[in-house]
């Protein structure tokens, strides 16, 4: 029986809802004998402008730039896999399903990466600077668990593998790995919505939620971090030392340590006031002595900032360096110094409505999590805590 030759046609997906430009995406449908294969391309076409029997655009007016762009594209996309088709026939070697999967993989299609980042793009002015930062920070680590990844790569297999590579080799709990699961299905939904992809994967996967867990810095562990030997500190770590202690005097959140600029400091007053990242709120703290001693060595008159630049990531893999060496054995993030200063404040029976203020909580909501916590445990966690 002679195989028969694998041919491929361009689609206009009718089966997907129109887009907010009104327009349908094109798809690569390839027939290998009885099975079948589709691929994204990219574009996206409005019903009048297609010919179904063509498999192509149709333009009627010279003046029609773009239309005769995808025109050629698909074109071109078509004619560079009969040219591999017919080599591999000459060849006399068989078209299999990772022949074709190969070759519209690697023939420069828009990859996911790409797409995500196209997509993060697009929503950056109506969405904060604190959840953008969050969405980029999921892309790097993805990218880090595979350097490239094609939309028909985006399955269930990719979803578990990708959840094991967070809990064991990045050790990040449910809570880091909740997040970063909910970025990457944002992103995947969109793909479903434009036409790119067809099935969700997070569909039957259950995203484990993280525990409504607190973990605090005790006062001797505080003690123990300032008097850390930082002469021989390298990569960030003196900076990182620096931001994480601020923010446990202060009480600030990562994105606002590192905005954090000279205009919000009144060193007369004693006063940081700052307008929050997260939830745009003015916060008013005032300043111990041991904070202005950490902003006054990290000041620098050739910059607005307070402190140099730094990510979260790389902020969160030099304090696990850190702990060890004030032999502190917990599990921390950056956000421990902001949940210790909260629990301070708790535990000194500051007023709830004092607390919001001061952590700049919108909700009462939030600040409750810290007056409810045992008293047994906050007592244990920060007896003693005198900034």
């Amino acid at each position: 029986m002679i195989r028969a030759s694998a041919t491929a046609k361009a689609i206009l997906r009718t089966d997907k809802p129109v887009n907010k430009d009104g327009k349908r995406p094109v798809n690569i449908l390839v027939y290998n004998g009885s099975k079948q294969q589709r691929f994204a391309t990219g574009y996206f076409v409005e019903d009048k402008h297609w010919d179904k029997k063509a498999g192509n655009v149709i333009i009627n007016r010279i003046s029609d730039s773009d239309l005769r762009f995808i025109s050629d594209k698909i074109a071109q996309i078509i004619n560079d896999f009969k040219v591999k088709v017919n080599k591999m026939e000459l060849a006399k070697l068989p078209v299999t399903e990772n022949d074709i999967m190969s070759h519209f993989k690697g023939s420069g299609h828009e990859s996911f990466y790409d797409y995500y980042e196209r997509i993060i793009e697009a929503y950056k002015p109506s969405i904060k600077p604190d959840t953008y930062r969050v969405y980029k920070t999921t892309l790097w680590i993805v990218k880090e668990f595979r350097k490239t990844l094609a939309f028909a790569d985006v399955n269930n297999d990719f979803v578990r593998d990708f959840d094991n590579y967070l809990r064991v080799k990045r050790k990040n709990k449910n809570g880091g790995v909740a997040n970063k699961h909910k970025n990457l299905r944002f992103v995947i939904g969109k793909a479903i919505d434009d036409g790119l992809m067809d099935k969700n994967p997070y569909r039957k996967f259950e995203i484990k939620k993280g525990e409504d867990r607190k973990t605090y810095i005790e006062q001797d562990e505080i003690m123990r971090l300032e008097a850390l030997d930082t002469s021989a500190f390298k990569d960030g770590l003196q900076l990182t030392l620096d931001m994480f202690l601020f923010a446990c005097y202060t009480g600030l959140r990562f994105s606002d340590v590192t905005t954090l600029e000279r205009k919000d400091i009144d060193f007369k007053k004693r006063l940081l006031t700052k307008v929050q990242i997260k939830t745009t709120w003015e916060v008013r703290v005032n300043l111990c002595d041991k904070a202005i001693s950490i902003l006054r060595r990290n000041m620098d008159d050739d910059r607005e900032f307070c402190f140099a630049k730094i990510s979260n990531p790389k902020a969160n893999k030099n304090l696990k360096k850190l702990m060890p060496l004030a032999s502190i054995d917990k599990w921390l993030t950056f956000h421990i110094a902001r949940h210790s200063f909260g629990t301070y404040l708790a535990h000194k029976e500051v007023g709830i409505d004092n607390i919001s203020r001061l952590m700049g909580h919108k909700s009462l909501k939030e600040t409750m999590k810290y007056v409810k916590a045992d008293k047994e445990v906050l007592k244990k966690a920060i007896a003693n805590f005198d900034f």
